[in-house]
C-alpha cells in the first residue's frame, strides 16, 4: 500500500508554521528538511514531517 505524504511549497510552509520564507529556505539549506524535493513547477517541496522533525510545527488557524 503507497501513501502519499503531504507535501508543502516553501511560500505554503512558511505560511502554515508562521516563520518566514527565508527561514524555511535556510533550514533547508542545513539539511534540517532532508526530504525537501526540487519540483520543475512548483519549486522547493517540503514534506510536512520534516516540519515536524525540524521542530518547525505548522500552527493551527487563528480563530477570527
Amino acid at each position: 500500500m503507497s501513501t502519499t505524504r503531504p507535501l508543502l511549497t516553501q511560500r505554503e510552509a512558511a505560511a502554515a508554521c508562521g516563520v518566514s520564507r527565508t527561514t524555511i529556505r535556510r533550514r533547508r539549506e542545513a539539511s534540517e528538511l532532508p526530504g525537501a524535493v526540487l519540483d520543475d513547477d512548483r519549486g522547493w517541496l517540503i514534506p510536512v514531517e520534516d516540519l515536524l522533525a525540524a521542530r518547525v510545527p505548522p500552527q493551527r488557524p487563528r480563530s477570527p
